[in-house]
């Protein structure tokens, strides 16, 4: 993301605005109508990378959630997330794991101290980082 895109949205959600894109792919502003009137025109002329970065930050959130549903330790999220920012190819993978599109091993599971071989998440998640970093 450039940083001008990314400072428009931020300011945007510090003047407690709420900005979201549709399925349309139009983006939709709320809240207070004249500080929505002042960022109209910002966004307006900055709409592509508005559209890009609103899209890249809800498949990032459903890959979250994935995380979660998986069982994921929430120490190890910011690994993927942080990757799926900064790597096309990471957030593909990422994401096509969390709409089920690949088999998948991970099992959740929930004792604190098993003593077996099992591959834990955060050991598949270290692999397929590591994988993706060559």
């Amino acid at each position: 993301m450039d940083v001008m895109t990314y400072e428009i949205i931020k300011n945007i959600r510090e003047d407690r605005l709420t900005i979201t894109l549709s399925s349309d792919h139009k983006i939709d502003v709320t809240g207070d109508r004249s500080k929505v009137d002042y960022w109209l025109p910002v966004i307006a002329q900055h709409r592509n990378q508005i559209v890009q970065q609103l899209k890249i930050d809800a498949e990032i959130e459903v890959i979250r959630n994935w995380l979660y549903r998986i069982g994921e330790p929430e120490v190890d999220h910011r690994l993927v997330i942080d990757k799926c920012k900064t790597d096309p190819e990471a957030l593909i993978y990422f994401l096509r794991h969390a709409n089920g599109e690949y088999e998948s091993g991970y099992s959740v599971t929930t004792e604190a101290d098993v003593d077996d071989d099992r591959v834990r998440c955060s050991q598949n998640l270290c692999k397929i980082l590591h994988k993706l970093r060559a």
